[in-house]
């Protein structure tokens, strides 16, 4: 049997006299007894002094040295460390009273706390009335996390509750009820801003409802001192890692976002609270980027773009935005809009020159300001509203060609009669990073092709190029097509499918979705942009389960059909629609007119030189019939 944990202190038995105890210890024996004095001494009787009763010393140990003046401070010291002995129980606990700031509870008033001076919260806590009507009614009942940074400072908040704190501070000024004048508190000893600043962080975005530019400038502080801290920068990757280490979930993109925000933005003034996450992503941050690179085009710096052209649009827009029973937020798209026409008036082009050269740069990032500023037909179709093209000068001279994405075969002219070698059959598709020679067409053709309503760059195909390659021409004119509707990066040669190609998924990166509103130019290349891409899917035939023995199996599209997942659409959040367009909305597109007429008269042409591809090509036909059977 072992003995209890915590034996009972010694103390005088309560049945046995004062007397009779000294007798049987023999006090008066011991030759180092102290001598009696006083009262004792002068009646014969034995001091008892020594026997003095366990209570008289907390839970049975001897007096502490603190009681002697001739006590050294690490006596002291020493006897303050067990002077925090647990109930009954003698191991000297582990806790130093000495120390003023020991972590555990506490009850504060709450005058005796401040808010933290480094609050994420920059804006009024939209909660704040629901806040002071469920104090009002039920009091505080939680625990706030206080901290302070050296021994006596003033308390400070230390996760979170700066609304809560403000609240009851009101509360107790203007009732002086007792419930308002004190809080439970949890002391945190002071371990660093960073983690402060965290801890703020995590309880804000617990409880929802902070604005994006809080998020974001409270982020990339945090991250700032947590590199100040370890003495060097932070990678992305290090980045995310540190965050998620505190608890703060974030990605690359969010990083991205939030550095882009805090670094590019900050000139929105009163406006920034309005700004979003998906205004950002969306609009503000790959539209500003893209810009800025056609800007580095004219040979204008990183600082002079922002500061001269950016800025000033940034600080003109409106801190308060009225939206009738709908949240506040800021129209990013109509802010990009602003800074581009800024843009153009800086260079002096029009708005329309600006937004062509933007959409081509997507394309192709290395096109020079000449290669730009070439007329190009079939980047200036979308952006016409008439219904046909303008004649082109008679000596017009040779333009750039578009470039090619990858897997891309550029089409032939009639130059390539006289100029070039005959066209190469239709097995060099196979490869499909393998192109043909690029040969461009005179001039002369190329008016007559505009005259007759079709994009210059097409040539003569029906009467020169098509027999003799009918593969060629079909190829050259979807690429023409694709072009016009803004989806040249989505073709793919692949010589096994019917037609020889297929279309890939639309990368959401260059295929956002954005606000438009109906009827204007923007939705109706939306809507030619869908219709394209689906008529040719549905052309292909690349969605039937026929196609699965002719598909590219390392397409995105083929990886996405083959999936039996019931995941999101690959086109949601793309300016593709989801679903293909109904019957009716094919025939009203096809006789619409408009800035839409060049597309769909193109698409018409590709449907001509499909049908005459079959002809030339029996076998391909075979295969199309052979996509389309039905399987039982």
């Amino acid at each position: 049997m072992t003995a209890p944990k915590n034996p009972a202190p010694l103390g005088l038995p309560l049945t046995v006299s004062t007397a009779e105890v000294v007798k049987n210890m023999g006090l008066n024996d011991k030759p180092d007894a102290p001598a009696p004095s006083g009262t004792a001494q002068r009646r014969g009787m034995v001091s008892t002094a020594l026997l003095r009763p366990a209570e008289a010393a907390p839970f049975g140990r001897p007096p502490s040295p603190t009681d002697t003046a001739s006590s050294t401070k690490a006596e002291r010291q020493a006897a303050q460390r067990h002077a925090s002995y647990m109930v009954g129980d003698t191991t000297p606990s582990k806790v130093d009273l000495s120390r003023k700031d020991i972590p555990g509870p506490m009850l504060l008033e709450v005058t005796q706390i401040d808010p933290y001076d480094g609050n994420p919260r920059q804006f009024e806590n939209e909660a704040t009335e629901d806040i002071r009507a469920s104090l009002t009614a039920h009091g505080y009942t939680d625990a706030m996390v206080v901290t302070r940074r050296r021994e006596g400072d003033r308390f400070m908040l230390a996760a979170g509750s700066n609304t809560t704190l403000k609240v009851l501070k009101q509360l107790w000024e203007r009732t002086g009820d007792e419930r308002y004048r004190y809080v439970n508190c949890i002391f945190q000893p002071f371990e660093g801003e960073a983690r402060v600043l965290a801890q703020h962080l995590g309880e804000n975005l617990n409880r929802g409802s902070m604005k994006f530019w809080e998020i974001a400038k409270g982020m990339t502080d945090l991250l700032a001192m947590i590199a100040k801290e370890r003495g060097a920068a932070l990678s992305v990757r290090e980045q995310v890692a540190v965050l998620n280490e505190r608890g703060l979930r974030a990605g690359p993109a969010d990083v991205a976002y939030w550095t882009f925000a805090t670094q590019r933005l900050v000139s929105l003034g009163p406006a920034i609270r309005l700004l979003t996450r998906i205004g950002v992503k969306a609009h503000l941050q790959p539209r500003l980027n893209a810009l800025l690179r056609l800007a580095s085009k004219y040979k204008i710096d990183e600082a002079t773009y922002w500061e001269q052209i950016v800025a000033p649009r940034l600080a003109a827009q409106p801190g308060k935005v009225d939206v009738p029973g709908g949240e506040e937020s800021l129209d990013a798209e109509a802010l990009c809009r602003s800074i581009e026409a800024a843009f153009a008036e800086h260079v002096e082009e029009s708005l329309t020159t600006v937004q062509r050269m933007l959409s081509l740069l997507k394309l192709s990032p290395e096109l020079t300001l000449a290669d730009l500023r070439l007329p190009m037909a079939a980047a200036a179709v979308s952006a016409l509203a008439a219904d046909s093209l303008p004649e082109p000068p008679e000596a017009a001279p040779a333009q750039a060609p578009l470039p090619l994405a990858p897997g891309l075969v550029r089409t032939t002219g009639a130059a390539q009669a006289t100029a070039a070698p005959a066209a190469a059959p239709a097995a060099r598709f196979e490869t499909p990073n393998e192109a043909r020679p690029q040969v461009l067409a005179p001039a002369a053709p190329a008016a007559t092709a505009a005259a007759s309503g079709l994009p210059a760059a097409q040539g003569a195909l029906l009467e020169e190029t098509a027999d003799a390659d009918p593969l060629g021409a079909l190829m050259g004119a979807v690429r023409d097509l694709l072009t016009l509707a803004g989806l040249a990066d989505t073709l793919r040669a692949r010589n096994e499918m019917p037609l020889g190609f297929y279309l890939e998924l639309p990368d959401p990166r260059l295929h956002a979705r954005q606000q438009v509103r109906v009827g204007s130019p923007e939705h109706q290349a939306r809507t030619s942009k869908t219709h394209v891409w689906w008529t040719l899917v549905l052309m292909t035939g690349q969605y039937r389960e026929g196609s699965v023995p002719y598909m590219d199996r390392a397409s995105g599209f083929y990886r996405f059909a083959a999936s039996e997942s019931d995941g999101p659409s690959p086109l949601e959040g793309t300016d593709i629609e989801e679903t293909a367009p109904d019957i009716e909305d094919i025939l009203m597109l096809r006789i619409t007119g408009g800035a839409v007429r060049p597309v769909m008269r193109q698409l018409a042409l590709v449907e001509d030189l499909a049908a005459q591809l079959f002809v030339a090509a029996p076998e391909r036909w075979r295969r199309m019939l052979e996509v389309n059977r039905p399987r039982t």
